[in-house]
């Protein structure tokens, strides 16, 4: 499998839990918001290009924000021969 797959999302103890299936050949990025007023995305994480499928699970701190927006951004192809 090469897509991109968000395979399972939840919240526990404190954490957001986000389960990704990374799809090869490209740049993902989770970016978040406290508001959807907020006018600029925050970046919290990058995940560089791989050559081959990946699944990952990303966790981030809710803290003080019970309520966060997030997005996953996909970039172009980095790996690989020019």
């Amino acid at each position: 499998e090469t897509e991109l797959r968000i395979s399972e999302f939840s919240l526990a103890a404190g954490l957001f839990l986000l389960h990704l299936d990374l799809a090869a050949g490209k740049v993902h990025t989770i970016q978040y918001k406290n508001s959807p007023d907020d006018s600029a995305w925050i970046e919290l994480t990058r995940f560089p290009a791989k050559l081959v499928f990946e699944h990952f699970v990303f966790a981030d701190e809710i803290g003080t924000n019970p309520r966060r927006y997030y997005r996953l951004q996909i970039g172009e192809n980095s790996v690989g021969p020019p």
